[in-house]
């Protein structure tokens, strides 16, 4: 009885102990390794981010360790089919992250990573997508003059790059 005593009166040093390791990349978005201070700090991670190239992501973190993953991951769905609806689009999930909750260190947590299609099935694509590709296409053009890629190579990685430019 003093064994189980002393073991529930250690456990939550130990288990409130950890730091959860967390590393944010440039996009915002969770990657792994840097240490967080405490819940508020994982929350300031929610929400929606555009990755690019089409791709978007959600981030959904209970409140509580109480919350189901099951339940975060149908309420990010939920999130994603009222973003697409206002833009009369379609979506596609491409990947879904699930963090389990840890005592003391995480909240549960459900990354959604989805593409966004338009009515005939293209790629939504955003304003920094298309001025990326016209710097490409520019420098694609200044190698071309200069002489260090022949005109197919160059026609080959042009057509990619004028159809996310027109549409």
């Amino acid at each position: 009885m003093k064994k189980l005593l002393l073991i529930l009166l250690c456990l939550p040093m130990i288990g409130f102990g950890q730091n959860q390791s967390v590393q944010i990349n440039a996009r915002g978005t969770q990657m792994q390794a840097a240490a967080l201070k405490n819940f508020s700090d994982q929350k300031k991670l929610e929400g929606m981010r555009y990755l690019g190239s089409g791709e978007h992501k959600i981030i959904v973190i209970g409140s509580t360790g109480f919350h189901s993953i099951k339940k975060l991951k149908k309420n990010a769905i939920l999130k994603i089919e009222e973003f697409t609806e206002k833009q009369n689009a379609s979506y596609e999930i491409t990947s879904v992250q699930e963090f389990k909750f840890a005592l003391g260190t995480a909240l549960p947590q459900v990354d959604i990573t989805f593409k966004v299609f338009d009515q005939n099935g293209e790629l939504i694509l955003n304003k920094k997508d298309r001025e990326e590709a016209v710097k490409e296409l520019k420098s694609l053009k200044e190698l071309l003059d200069l002489g260090l890629i022949s005109k197919e190579e160059f026609d080959s990685k042009a057509v990619k790059l004028k159809k996310i430019i027109l549409e």
